[in-house]
């Protein structure tokens, strides 16, 4: 049986990377919930601003971090992760489902191996994962996320790289959406606003270990890419490729511990109001 969740400390969040997706959210989810929050940026020096009693959060990444093989040195959570434990604050790390194996990640639970193997963002993850595991202990919360998505629109430079800045981006300036997969290729999808609301509410419940979030379910990327036309009011999808990469994660561990279900929004319905949107941008 897993522990019990710890006593949240008297403290503040310090969010690492506040102006990115996930940061901006978590910071607005933060504040609403009526925590006292700091935004580090660049510029800022993380170990000024950390306290005891603080949880600590690592919004922020490297490029070499996301395709190279590991390095501590590029490994801006470990780097954050030590200062917290120097400080003793609290961490909360946002890692992702890529750290386990490609097959077991249809319905992936927490004790399913993981990836360490090779170089990139997910066995990089894998191993700052485990050295926070080693390092921390339950003053540690790991949040392994699905495919997290928001409104990524973006008007310069090609778009975000995300699946949704680019469907968001090519459909508002190409009329088009292309997928190098096939559209009924399914996928965990949860919003960035109810991520950030299910993050905030662990940390102040004081959790610690390793936790799956996502929808808990799987829809057809196809489905997601004719809900933003739809919403937009005009366009067509376009896609080359068979089905692959497919995943969802396994919530019940989040839904046991914190008494109740993750209840996103329906993504299919969230999808239609970011092209609605995506008209007006």
């Amino acid at each position: 049986m897993d522990d019990p969740p710890l006593p949240f400390p008297s403290g503040r969040l310090i969010v690492v990377g506040a102006r990115g997706l996930i940061g901006s959210a978590l910071v607005e989810a933060a504040t609403t919930s009526g925590m006292q929050v700091v935004g580090v940026d660049r510029g800022m020096a993380v170990e000024d601003v950390v306290e005891e009693g603080d949880v600590v959060t690592n919004c922020a990444l490297t490029p070499a971090y996301r395709i190279g093989p590991y390095d501590p040195a590029v490994d801006l959570e470990r780097q954050t992760a030590e200062i917290a434990r120097r400080r003793g604050a609290r961490v909360l790390m946002l890692s992702t489902r890529k750290v386990y194996r490609d097959n077991v990640q249809w319905g992936a639970r927490e004790d399913d191996p993981l990836q360490f193997d090779g170089a990139g963002y997910g066995p990089n993850k894998a191993r700052t994962e485990a050295w926070i595991r080693a390092a921390l202990g339950d003053s540690a919360l790991i949040v392994r996320l699905s495919n997290i998505f928001g409104f990524e629109y973006e008007a310069g430079g090609g778009g975000r790289r995300s699946f949704f800045g680019q469907m968001l981006f090519r459909l508002k300036h190409e009329g088009e959406i292309v997928f190098d997969m096939s559209p009924a290729t399914r996928r965990d999808f949860i919003s960035v606003d109810e991520t950030a609301r299910a993050l905030i509410g662990a940390v102040a419940a004081g959790a610690g270990g390793v936790f799956n979030l996502g929808s808990g379910r799987a829809v057809g990327c196809g489905e997601i890419a004719d809900a933003v036309i739809s919403g937009y009011g005009e366009g067509r999808l376009r896609s080359v490729g068979n089905v692959r990469d497919e995943f969802f994660l396994d919530i019940s561990k989040w839904s046991s511990t914190f008494g109740c279900a993750v209840k996103p929004a329906d993504s299919v319905d969230v999808a239609w109001e970011f092209g609605r949107r995506l008209r007006y941008a």
